[in-house]
């Protein structure tokens, strides 16, 4: 099995190394963002004070979820980091977050481990090139959530060795518990032992208990009891989760598979509810990303219903995340630059 995957180990590794030395990839690795394309500067204006950045970066040539072209995903996921972090170098724009000594990690969503509705291999893959050009020994990449059989599923290939690129469910928890607000829980070992730097790839769905979940919940994959903060739309249960110092100080950066987005039902796979957007979503503030994921979201759903049909239950754990008590970011649309570019 792990030689018919694109995976992130053993055979998978072969293919992510492949992918960032050859052809258009290898090009980019020493020429800027966009493979194939002419690169694409970063805005000439500042960004206003006081406001969070969110980048939307579009690009047809993904093909979700027929092909999920990794040249197509590494020239987007490239295109959104260089505009957020505001340099036309990819490797730059990585090294602002991450230094050689870092130990980084990816985490994930495959919750039910479909692979049509999880954090696509080909879009953690190209997280992983730009990572990699900045410094960071594959060694030192760790590519994660729950559980094994759920990577397995979404289609990764799990590697526990001293060689390539690491990719495995939690281990362990941590031997105490951690209270954050209303939240008492045991963090992976993961998160608190292992990783110095968090990136957070969530995936662009709805959840029918949540409203959706995007980045700020994707850290309830990083803890050993979240059955137990499901009521209330899980809030504030979402916020105390982030905002724990082993989440909030190690969350570098939150960047967002929108490839093929679930807009109804979820978080488990509904076949009848996926539109190719074929998209992703950056931004250093996970509340304005929730915040524009949510509206896209909302926009697909009005579209396809042909009038008003609002997202339930409405996810009230971001305006928490967002509020005095948390601040976690700001979900206030006169407080975010959106910049949307199409590939």
């Amino acid at each position: 099995m792990a030689n018919k995957q694109m995976g992130l180990a053993r055979a998978g590794r072969r293919k992510f190394i492949k992918w960032a030395s050859v052809g258009a990839i290898g090009a980019a690795l020493s020429s800027g963002c966009r493979p194939g394309a002419e690169v694409l500067p970063p805005r000439s204006s500042e960004w206003k004070q006081g406001k969070s950045k969110v980048v939307v970066v579009t690009n047809p040539a993904i093909q979700a979820p027929r092909a999920m072209d990794p040249n197509a995903m590494q020239a987007t996921v490239d295109t959104a980091m260089c505009r957020l972090m505001g340099t036309e170098s990819r490797k730059d724009a990585w090294a602002q977050l991450v230094t050689p000594q870092d130990v980084v990690g990816i985490k994930v969503n495959v919750c039910g481990g479909a692979r049509n509705n999880c954090t696509h291999v080909e879009f953690v893959n190209a997280i992983a090139t730009g990572l990699v050009e900045a410094g960071v020994p594959e060694e030192q990449i760790i590519v994660w959530d729950r559980r094994d059989g759920e990577l397995i599923m979404a289609g990764y290939t799990i590697n526990k060795g001293r060689k390539g690129m690491q990719c495995y469910g939690t281990p362990s928890f941590d031997r105490k518990s951690t209270t954050s607000g209303a939240v008492t829980t045991r963090y992976s070992t993961i998160i608190s032992k292992e990783c110095s730097v968090i990136i957070n790839a969530p995936y662009l769905k709805t959840s029918s208990g949540v409203g959706i979940t995007i980045a700020l919940k994707n850290h309830m994959g990083s803890m050993d009891n979240p059955w137990e903060y499901h009521r209330n739309g899980c809030d504030p249960y979402i916020a105390d989760i982030f905002a724990a110092d082993v989440v909030r100080q190690k969350n570098k950066l939150n960047i967002c598979d929108a490839t093929y987005p679930l807009f109804n039902g979820g978080p488990h796979e509904n076949p009848s509810y996926h539109w190719a957007f074929n998209g992703v979503i950056a931004s250093v503030d996970p509340v304005a990303l929730d915040r524009v994921g949510t509206d896209i979201l909302q926009e697909h759903r009005d579209r396809e219903h042909g009038g008003s049909w609002p997202i339930r239950p409405a996810p009230r754990h971001i305006a928490t995340a967002a509020s005095d008590r948390y601040k976690l970011g700001t979900d206030d649309p006169a407080h975010i630059e959106v910049d949307r570019i199409e590939v």
